[in-house]
């Protein structure tokens, strides 16, 4: 993992919650970029759950088009923004022009983000 002015051996630890703040999976991986790990940890919520969560909500280290993509094609409402669309909800500026999306799912994502029923999340 990226530490400083370099590497050092580490561990990502993730957890899936429900509404009810109950911890339902949970992942510990060496890898430096979270955006592998929510398709399985979303698999895990289904598998502990017995049911496909309707909503999934994380942070920009799970962003991927692929994500969005595959949580879009199983009817989740997901809310997981791409880094520049996370730097402009922390202190409201507008991500940079030349960082407009291109492809659909990112274009929709950010839409969403942005609505006053995707602010609050």
């Amino acid at each position: 993992m990226r530490e400083g002015g370099g590497f050092v051996l580490g561990y990502t630890a993730e957890a899936a919650v429900s509404d009810q703040h109950f911890i339902v999976a949970t992942r510990v991986t060496l890898k430096e970029s979270d955006n592998d790990s929510l398709l399985p940890l979303v698999e895990e919520v289904e598998r502990q759950c017995d049911a496909p969560p309707e909503q999934v909500l994380a942070d920009a280290g799970f962003f991927s088009l692929e994500n969005v993509a595959e949580l879009e094609q199983h009817g989740m409402d997901a809310y997981v923004p791409d880094s520049n669309l996370g730097c402009e909800l922390n202190p409201g500026r507008r991500a940079p022009a030349h960082c407009r999306p291109r492809h659909a799912g990112h274009r929709r994502m950010r839409q969403k983000l942005r609505s006053p029923a995707g602010r609050p999340l």
